[in-house]
């Protein structure tokens, strides 16, 4: 389970009220239709509440030459947090380097990646992610590296898309690609959540984020046996399968206490199973009729549309913890 973005920071640790500009040197070169580099700021209080977030799509980098960018911000409280880096969106390969801030005596850590290598997966000075919990899940479908381009240090990024969607027929392809917009939007909004987070109850919806992740991934494995037969996947032992198929009202109880990094294997466990078994079918198998009067895309289809409800019901938990913390 893997973003179609990568994204890395810094904390900027600085006493600081007022104005600031952010600026970076980006080029790009054999990007995918839909692919681009930008920078990005949030700023965030003392409680963790974002005050400011800017991540300007219009200002994204599709370019083979360094073309230099800005973003503006504003601290309006010297105790709130200031964070900054660049991101990418899509594949292909994405460079970064002469990183400033316009703060009084405060320069960036390795902000033209000059100093030493990357070593042990971490950037020297800066950070994987948009916040300190990130999850290796997220970016598992991005390489990074310091190289010399056009006469400068840098920090490269590769995307290269995991799914080579060419090894599926024309209609299996749409609907993976289906499942992966789905998957994007749940992607964006579990992201830095603490265990705290994922666990927390929404008294109306009478469950947590943790349980309805487990039961997402639950339904996908159901179907994979229900459609391609039933020694197809085994996810859990039958006990803890019923908790998260059924998902009833013991289920929070039951899945809580695990980091966000362990729902994402999880999904990452069940969908890749369902994307080797895609290969091996055609458009005519998801017309096919299945162990009831329904079709394989029938079934398929419930599926998708299962995610997104769960998905909405996971963003209103979401806006219903931010309002507690608020």
């Amino acid at each position: 389970m893997s973003s179609n973005w990568y994204s890395f920071f810094q904390k900027l640790q600085v006493d600081f009220k007022g104005e600031f500009t952010l600026g970076a040197k980006i080029s790009t070169s054999n990007i995918k239709p839909g692919s681009f580099a930008s920078i990005w700021i949030r700023v965030e209080n003392k409680a963790g509440k974002v005050v400011l977030f800017k991540n300007p799509k219009e200002k994204g980098v599709v370019s083979n030459t360094w073309k230099y960018i800005e973003l503006e911000g504003i601290v309006n409280d010297p105790s709130d947090i200031i964070y900054i880096g660049g991101f990418c969106q899509g594949y292909g390969v994405f460079r970064f380097t002469d990183f400033n801030v316009s703060i009084k005596n405060y320069n960036l850590s390795n902000s033209s990646f000059e100093i030493g290598s990357i070593q042990s997966k971490k950037i020297v000075g800066w950070q994987e992610g948009t916040k300190e919990n990130r999850s290796d899940e997220f970016f598992e479908s991005y390489s990074f590296g310091v190289e010399e381009f056009n006469n400068r240090m840098c920090l490269q990024i590769i995307g290269k898309n995991s799914n080579n969607l060419e090894n599926y027929t024309p209609f299996v392809r749409n609907l993976i690609e289906s499942f992966e917009r789905s998957d994007q939007q749940l992607y964006s909004a579990i992201k830095n959540l603490e265990v705290s987070d994922l666990d927390f109850i929404d008294e109306n919806i009478k469950n947590n984020i943790s349980s309805l992740l487990i039961h997402i991934a639950a339904v996908e494995a159901y179907y994979l046996n229900y459609t391609f037969g039933q020694n197809s996947f085994k996810l859990f032992n039958e006990n803890t399968f019923k908790k998260a198929f059924y998902l009833d009202e013991k289920s929070y109880q039951f899945f809580k206490g695990n980091n966000l990094n362990y729902y994402l294997k999880i999904h990452k466990q069940v969908r890749k199973r369902t994307l080797l078994l895609f290969k091996s079918i055609s458009d005519k198998w998801l017309l096919t009729k299945s162990l009831d009067s329904n079709t394989n895309l029938h079934h398929w289809m419930h599926v998708l549309e299962h995610q997104s409800y769960h998905l909405g019901q996971i963003v209103l938990i979401k806006k219903k913890l931010d309002y507690t913390k608020s």
